[in-house]
Formats: structure tokens, C-alpha cells, sequence
């Protein structure tokens, strides 16, 4: 017990700013490595800024101001993580904002006065020969009149950037948890709509076969049986794939007609209409077999006429998007408008969840039928898609 609570209690700062740059880089000695060179870099920038700045002649050469700036960024690059952990400890967008900015306001201080003082023993120890013309106290006075309020600004500049890369770190992280919920709940309503089709389409069809043994219609039972047997053996191979090719779909479709067909032996027909260069096209699995359940529930066929249900698969234009439509007639004395149930509901938020946005679900009462109309952009099927987003 003593042990848990002082791990809940204890809470240690970290920088995000460093954070990133471990995975960035995630060997040490490579990290070590592009640190010192960005500190070069900025050396030698400085060095060029100070030598050609227009205020006179220096007392010392070249190299000597570039090691001279050398030491002095990289004193600045040793004490940046310190900034940044601070930052990280006194965070300004938390509820004891104010409090923490105090906190920051007193610690810039002294620590950019130190930097200072260290500034100047390091151009003092660096240029023998102005030890004996300049002593510490004018040369501090020196750098205080021309870097306090540089390095006073670049302390808090340090900690924008620190508070910056927070948010971004925690957007992006938010954002990537968003996507997963998103994707579990995508998957969630798949299988919810998998557990309530399943059951109700079994029932119908051993009810189907049932009647064909009282029938004395055995050898078709026989075959309904088996087609039944196959429809859900593909069933169980895919039941934890995403994705499938939109042949795969179509094939899993005509043995769910021809299910449905035994059922309805002289009420239904079905038309197909798949053009050439579309079936290799990725789609989300079960992702007909609930419009062709929708035909069935509220079309002319689930009301003992008879009934067309056609399955057409195109290319929509160039701009690779294909078009799929699930069409069935209505009855011709029904004056109800065929809606969206359940099926449908669930394919357009699987849609919307699995697309982002980039698919679409179109479904209207047209000449007596009813359409159901998609359009999803064109991806090439792959066996190892298992994800719940598209690559581009």
C-alpha cells in the first residue's frame, strides 16, 4: 500500500520538446551527433553576423571569434534542456497558470544573469590578450548592454517552443486515439450487424430446408444445405478481415441469392452487371449483404410478388471511383416509400467511419425501385490490409 502511494504521488516533468527529439533520433550517438552540429551551424552564423556587423575593429582574429562563439552557444545548448524542463514543470496552460508564470518569471532571471556571467569569462578565457586591457567588471557590463534582453527573450522563446511542441505532441496523440476509438467502433457496429443479420438469415433458411424435407424435395434440400454449409464457411474465414476484394464480396453475394432464391423460388430474379477492371477494387467486408437483405425486407419480394433485385458494379469516371448500385422494385399497389433501415444505417456509418469522408451512399425511390447507390474511391486490393483506413 506504502509503495502505491508514493508511485501516485510521484510525478516526474518531462520535456516533450525532448521527448521528440529521442525519437527522432533514437541512437544516442547520432543524437548527440546532429545536436552538436546545429550548434556549429548557429555558431558560424554568429560568427559571420559579428564579423561583418559594421561597429569596428575587433581585437581578435577569425578563429578566435568563431571558438569564441563556439563556447558560447554551446554553454546556451547545455543549459537548453534545463529551460526546457522547466518549462515542462511549469506549464503555463494548466490551472495554476499564474502561479507557474511567477515561478518562470523568477527563475529567468538569475539564470539568464548566470548565462551572462558565464558569457563573459568565456571571451575573457578565450582572448588572452584582453585580459589586459579589458577586466571583468567593463567587459560585463559589455555583454549586460548588448545580450541581456537577446538572451532574456530566447529563455522564454524556449519555453514557446516547449509549450508549442506540447501541443502539437498531445494533439497529434489525441488525434491518433480519436482514429483508433473510431476504428474500434467501426468494428463494433460490424459485428453488431454481423450477429443480428446472421441469426435472423439462418433461421429463414434451415426454416426453408425444413419445409423442402416435408416436401419431399430432398435433393434440393441437399443442395440448399451445402450452399448454406459454403456461405458459411467463407462466412467464418472472413470474419475477422476489415477489407476483402470486391470479387470475393460479389461471390459471397450470389450464394446469399441463392439462398434467398430457394427461399423465394418463383419470386425472384437477379440481374448482374459487374464491368471488367472493378472486382480486384477493395471493399469493407459485408458490404452487399445488407443492401440485398434491405431488397428482400421491404421490396417486392419480401411481399410474396415477384421481384428484380439487380447488383451493378462500374466505374464511375477517370478520376478512380467506382460506383456500385443495389436496385429492387417496390410493389406495384404499395404506396409506402421504401427508407433507411437498419442495414443501411450501418453500412453509411462504416462507410463514413472506413473513408473518412471520401465515400459516399446515396439511396432514393426512383420509377418504382429503389436504389441504392455507393461510390468509393478505387484502392487495389491486398491480403495484408488489415486497418481500418485506405491507403492512398
Amino acid at each position: 500500500m506504502m509503495k502505491n502511494h508514493n508511485q501516485g504521488n510521484s510525478h516526474v516533468s518531462r520535456s516533450d520538446t525532448l521527448q521528440m527529439v529521442r525519437e527522432l533520433f533514437p541512437n544516442r550517438w547520432l543524437r548527440w551527433g546532429v545536436v552538436f552540429l546545429f550548434w556549429l551551424i548557429v555558431s558560424v552564423i554568429s560568427t559571420m553576423h559579428w564579423r561583418y556587423y559594421p561597429m569596428g575593429d575587433y581585437p581578435y582574429s577569425w578563429w578566435e571569434l568563431l571558438r569564441a562563439k563556439f563556447l558560447v552557444w554551446m554553454t546556451w545548448g547545455a543549459i537548453t534542456p534545463l529551460i526546457l524542463w522547466l518549462a515542462a514543470t511549469f506549464r503555463i496552460e494548466t490551472k495554476r497558470r499564474w502561479r507557474n508564470i511567477l515561478w518562470l518569471i523568477a527563475l529567468s532571471l538569475p539564470l539568464t544573469l548566470l548565462y551572462l556571467v558565464a558569457y563573459t569569462k568565456l571571451i575573457i578565457w578565450n582572448v588572452p590578450e584582453m585580459a589586459g586591457i579589458w577586466h571583468f567588471k567593463p567587459m560585463f557590463n559589455f555583454v549586460i548592454s548588448r545580450h541581456s534582453t537577446y538572451y532574456y527573450l530566447a529563455f522564454w522563446a524556449t519555453v514557446g517552443l516547449e509549450h508549442a511542441l506540447g501541443y502539437y505532441r498531445r494533439f497529434h496523440e489525441r488525434e491518433l486515439l480519436t482514429s483508433r476509438l473510431e476504428s474500434r467502433l467501426a468494428r463494433a457496429r460490424l459485428d453488431r450487424l454481423r450477429d443480428q443479420l446472421h441469426p435472423h438469415f439462418l433461421f429463414n433458411t434451415l426454416n426453408t430446408i425444413s419445409s423442402m424435407i416435408l416436401k419431399d424435395k430432398k435433393l434440393l434440400a441437399y443442395d440448399t444445405l451445402t450452399s448454406l454449409s459454403e456461405l458459411l464457411r467463407i462466412s467464418l474465414e472472413r470474419s475477422d478481415l476489415k477489407w476483402t476484394s470486391l470479387r470475393e464480396e460479389l461471390e459471397f453475394s450470389r450464394l446469399y441469392l441463392e439462398l434467398l432464391a430457394a427461399r423465394f423460388p418463383d419470386n425472384l430474379e437477379v440481374k448482374w452487371d459487374v464491368a471488367e477492371g472493378v472486382e480486384e477494387c477493395a471493399v469493407p467486408s459485408l458490404l452487399l449483404q445488407p443492401l440485398i437483405e434491405n431488397c428482400v425486407k421491404h421490396g417486392a419480394v419480401g411481399q410474396s410478388h415477384h421481384g428484380i433485385i439487380e447488383v451493378s458494379a462500374h466505374k464511375a469516371d477517370q478520376d478512380g471511383t467506382i460506383e456500385i448500385a443495389v436496385v429492387n422494385d417496390l410493389p406495384e399497389k404499395s404506396s409506402e416509400t421504401q427508407g433507411a433501415g437498419l442495414g443501411l444505417k450501418h453500412v453509411s456509418e462504416n462507410l463514413h467511419y472506413l473513408y473518412r469522408g471520401d465515400a459516399m451512399m446515396i439511396h432514393e425511390q426512383r420509377d418504382g425501385s429503389f436504389v441504392v447507390t455507393l461510390k468509393l474511391p478505387y484502392r487495389q486490393y491486398r491480403k495484408e490490409m488489415s486497418d481500418f483506413s485506405v491507403e492512398t
